[in-house]
């Protein structure tokens, strides 16, 4: 009920201070990561999907930034990890200088089952080069054994941007695992409004404010993760799909 609540009052929010996507020239959104799998590091680039099971990388700007990790051990001595820190910005405009009050709701998961294996997810929040906001979770499946460890974090966090600030989210998502069969997953999913009790100190603000993203980069309801309870089929999933996907490859040499 809580997140229908917290969910309700967004989409309020968003409806009062609509978002303009590209409505004014702000840097572009930057998607870097990484997966690991058989000792091997491979960086990435550019929203997408990355990995073929084991380890997993997700990330992207529609239809609000986000970065969804996972990774799951081989035991052959051999470390599996997956990382995605996008970066993007964003902008109030307003025909007023004023300081317009911000609201910004973070999900924030982090996973991790057996000793091992580990997870983080976290957001950091500039204005004008200020640090304004910064939140993170962690798991250590060690604190959990076989059952696992999980932290979560889904709230508003508040803050303030005069128009033509400049706004920079920095995203992490981080899982490592080197137990076999046993898994870690690390999400982040902001979603940014101008607070609505705003309204009351200027009745006008509908028309008079609004938010820009980065191109590429919307502002609506976040990507459908599943609750942490529900991740092990998901993971499961993830390497049956990456284990497929080796033996058509190894079908193909042949």
């Amino acid at each position: 009920m809580r997140l229908r609540t917290l969910a309700a009052g967004v989409a309020a929010a968003l409806l009062i201070a609509p978002a303009s996507a590209g409505a004014v020239d702000l840097p572009a959104a930057t998607y870097n990561g990484y997966v690991v799998d058989g000792g091997v590091l491979t960086p990435t680039a550019g929203p997408g999907t990355y990995g073929d099971g084991a380890s997993f990388l997700w990330m992207g700007g529609q239809p609000s930034a986000f970065a969804f990790v996972s990774a799951t051990g081989h035991g052959n001595g051999y470390a599996v990890a997956a990382s995605g820190t996008p970066t993007y910005y964003a902008m109030v405009g307003g025909t007023n200088d004023v300081a317009v009050p911000l609201d910004l709701l973070v999900r924030l998961v982090a996973t991790a089952i057996t000793s091992g294996n580990s997870s983080v997810a976290s957001i950091r929040v500039s204005v004008a080069g200020n640090r304004v906001a910064d939140q993170q979770v962690s798991a250590n499946g060690a604190d959990g054994g076989a059952i696992g460890s999980s932290d979560t974090f889904f709230d508003r966090l508040h803050f303030y941007a005069r128009p033509g600030q400049l706004i920079e989210f920095d995203l992490r998502a981080e899982a490592d695992a080197v137990t076999a069969g046993y898994s870690a997953t690390a999400m982040v999913d902001p979603l940014l409004s101008i607070d609505p009790i705003f309204s009351q100190t200027d009745p006008e603000y509908l028309s008079n404010y609004s938010l820009s993203f980065s191109d590429g980069v919307g502002n609506g309801l976040g990507i459908a993760v599943p609750e942490p309870g529900s991740w092990s089929l998901m993971i499961g999933g993830f390497g049956l799909a990456g284990a497929a996907l080796r033996r058509r490859r190894a079908a193909a040499a042949t």
